[in-house]
């Protein structure tokens, strides 16, 4: 009886363990290396550093002369970006390919994204989404 009380309370120990864990997590600040930018959404976005960012975008008109006038691509095209405060990566892409991959986007997200050229002005040449509990989400705006 003594050995069956001494197992289950190793037993209802572990449990305990198990259950007070709070999951998988991984950090992933702002990194901006080169022309490869990563960071998660979330975790930038409730930085303390108030020139972080991180994000991509979709833009779209509906006549090339519209584009013209706003300095965008004609039809739909990506923007990607990442900023601190001593470096900014930014990139642009028409690709249906990576246009797929941006309407994936949460704010659960981690994003990763390399240009053509450091700084602005280059070609998005890969973007990539991961979506997960994982990744820090935003906290609630003030």
């Amino acid at each position: 009886m003594k050995h069956l009380m001494t197992t289950a309370a190793a037993l209802a120990g572990a449990l305990w363990l198990c259950t007070a864990s709070a999951g998988y997590r991984r950090d992933l600040p702002l990194v901006i290396s080169g022309s490869l930018a990563t960071g998660a959404v979330g975790q930038v976005r409730n930085d303390s550093q108030p020139a972080n960012g991180i994000f991509c975008s979709l833009r779209g008109c509906p006549t090339t002369a519209a584009c013209s006038a706003n300095s965008f691509p004609a039809g739909v095209s990506v923007e990607c970006s990442a900023s601190t405060a001593s470096a900014t990566l930014e990139c642009t892409s028409t690709s249906p390919n990576l246009i797929s991959v941006v309407q994936m986007i949460s704010p659960d997200s981690s994003l990763v994204f390399s240009s053509s050229k450091v700084g602005s002005g280059g070609n998005c040449t890969m973007i990539s989404v991961a979506n997960g509990s994982p990744y820090e989400p935003p906290s609630a705006y003030p």
